[in-house]
């Protein structure tokens, strides 16, 4: 038969549920993204605007051992580190270095980085000033990264605030936003990484779950970031 409407609708219909909120539970509970989703939520939450968010992260000068950042930046300030060519230099030497241990030296020494999820005092979590309610999700050694790339931009659960290709060229840093009130960092990490694995077969590395995990910048010309970001 044909069908109209969007995926919600669709949900609804495969589900058999009676409204959206016994939809958004029961798309928990399948999925098992873990979010305890309260009464009061409803399925807005995710594709809400909101104009005036502007976030912050802590930036950090290389080498990586370094783990006292030297300032704040907004989101739009990393987009235009990455599309400039502030990194170029450096990312097409790392990817001509073919050796992994040597390539992971290389960049430890010489690309800057940031804490996406936050602001610190000292990169660990324990001196974290602010959640950004921002998480980075590491997609390494993808076998097709352009259509992995647009089925996360077209993803109809999480909306994506950046994305960009790792320094090796074979992955993608996905930054996303989480609400805090519904679940904790960690447990959203569980979450969107069961939920990538089921809705699109790709496996995240657990060790990424660190609110201060550190992040390093790359240049990649196609970035994306989301438009509000950008708002003057």
């Amino acid at each position: 038969m044909d069908f109209h409407g969007d995926v919600f609708d669709f949900a609804q219909l495969y589900f058999k549920a009676n409204n959206q909120k016994e939809l958004l539970h029961t798309i928990d509970k399948e999925l098992h993204l873990r979010l305890n989703i309260s009464e009061e939520k409803n399925i807005n939450y995710i594709a809400q605007e909101d104009t005036t968010w502007y976030v912050k992260c802590s930036f950090y000068k290389a080498p990586v051992m370094n783990v006292i950042p030297s300032k704040e930046l907004k989101l739009s300030e990393i987009y235009d580190l990455i599309t400039s060519n502030t990194y170029e230099s450096v990312t097409s030497h790392l990817r001509t270095i073919s050796d992994p241990k040597e390539k992971r030296k290389y960049k430890a020494k010489h690309f800057d980085y940031v804490t996406f999820s936050g602001t610190f005092t000292k990169r660990n979590d324990e001196n974290l000033i602010k959640h950004s309610l921002l998480m980075t999700i590491d997609l390494d050694h993808l076998e097709n990264l352009n259509q992995t790339r647009e089925m996360l931009l077209k993803d109809e659960y999480f909306e994506t605030e950046l994305l960009f290709k790792s320094p090796s060229g074979d992955g993608l840093k996905w930054i996303i936003k989480i609400d805090l009130e519904q679940a904790t960092h960690q447990e959203y990490y569980i979450a969107v990484s069961n939920y990538l694995e089921q809705q699109y077969n790709i496996k995240v590395d657990a060790s990424g779950k660190d609110i201060s995990r550190a992040c390093f910048l790359c240049y990649d010309s196609e970035a994306y970031i989301n438009p509000r970001h950008t708002i003057k």
